[in-house]
């Protein structure tokens, strides 16, 4: 029996901690958050064991008081869950990582939106501020994570920093950081330019009716959100026929040739991850891709900083699980049988059932039935 849902809820129903905690992150393995860029070699992550799990949850649900139970959470990043009533159920084996959030909503939309700061345009706005000049020091790492960092790690650049680029690029300096931050994310590698020939490919593209099509403006805030079937086709679909048209033919050395080598071992992971037929073969096939997709965005294993393609960019947990998703493949087969795309679909339609206009009423009535 599995756990399928999102990892908040996975982690809550399994009795484990949060996964925005640095210090139990993973269900299935004992790396720290902060480590996560050093740990890419799946035979030197230290597992987590049924056993271990619940002697520490029985610990938590036998503290007398709620200060110590917070403190051996604080230790363990493990509570008492019902579910661990079942004696049979191996709770770290079976807490599953969802292939839709996981891999739509999780790794796809950050590659996007952080790694490569998908975004059409730039929004103005007034307001005036000054601020000292920065050291040349700071003037060079402001540049380089200008040219290779994420767009986290951009955001979170100093106010001068920001002046300073923003006067390098011609752009009027007179403005609140917001504003500089939008004009110059428009130099993104999804920026304005490369989001207008994704456009074009689109409107020459038929995809099939069983596929949800990406949005016609993708990187406009006017759009929404993306649903992860929008997700699915715009990474898997959409970018790589722009991507391979634009930089497929660049030298091998050329750095936008590299970015589309990096992305497409991210697409063929989910390709073989997505098969109806599951082998070992592909299994294999997909940590490869999977290992060298990330290695290669923080450069694992190497000694020179510059040999990462994305410097300043630090894994994020569901980017770390994907370590252990090969298990779960060997373990419960291919992931239509368990991913979340039934379920949620199910929700939707549970929701919109008539009622007495309340959002979630139904569910709640029929959960009360019983």
């Amino acid at each position: 029996m599995m756990l399928v849902c999102d990892m908040p809820a996975a982690r809550l129903l399994a009795g484990f901690g949060h996964y925005t905690s640095d210090a139990h992150p993973c269900s299935m393995c004992k790396t720290r958050k902060s480590n996560f860029n050093h740990a890419l070699d799946p035979e030197k992550l230290v597992p987590r064991t049924n056993k271990e799990h619940r002697q520490m949850a029985q610990a938590w649900l036998s503290a007398q008081t709620e200060d110590e139970r917070k403190i051996l959470y604080d230790e363990n990043g493990v509570r008492w869950s019902e579910l661990l009533r079942l004696d049979y159920w191996d709770v770290v084996q079976n807490t599953v990582i969802d292939p839709m959030h996981g891999f739509y909503l999780g790794i796809c939309r950050r590659h996007c939106r952080q790694i490569w700061g998908m975004n059409a345009s730039a929004k103005d706005c007034d307001g005036l501020w000054e601020m000292p000049t920065p050291s040349e020091e700071d003037q060079a790492a402001a540049k380089h994570v200008y040219q290779h960092g994420s767009s986290s790690t951009f955001n979170a650049l100093k106010a001068e920093s920001i002046r300073f680029l923003a006067l390098e690029e011609g752009f009027d300096y007179r403005r609140n950081k917001k504003d500089l931050l939008d004009l110059l994310k428009q130099s993104a590698v999804l920026g304005i330019e490369m989001l207008t020939e994704v456009r074009k490919d689109m409107e020459k593209l038929n995809i099939p009716s069983w596929m949800a099509a990406a949005p016609n403006h993708p990187g406009e805030a006017s759009h929404g959100k993306l649903t992860a079937d929008q997700w699915r086709t715009l990474c898997t679909v959409n970018l790589p026929i722009t991507l391979i048209r634009l930089w497929g033919s660049r030298p091998k050395d050329d750095r936008y040739h590299w970015m589309l080598q990096n992305f497409m071992h991210l697409v063929t992971a989910l390709r073989l991850a997505s098969m109806r037929t599951m082998t070992e073969e592909y299994i294999q096939r997909f940590e490869t891709h999977m290992q060298t997709y990330l290695g290669e965005i923080i450069g694992f294993g190497q000694e020179n900083p510059k040999a990462a393609l994305y410097p300043h960019t630090t894994l994020t947990v569901y980017q770390h699980t994907m370590l252990h998703f090969g298990n779960l493949l060997r373990r419960f087969g291919p992931v239509h049988s368990w991913r979340c795309f039934a379920f949620e679909q199910f929700n939707y339609i549970l929701q919109n059932i008539p009622t007495n206009s309340r959002f979630g009423t139904h569910r709640f009535e029929i959960r009360h039935a019983f």
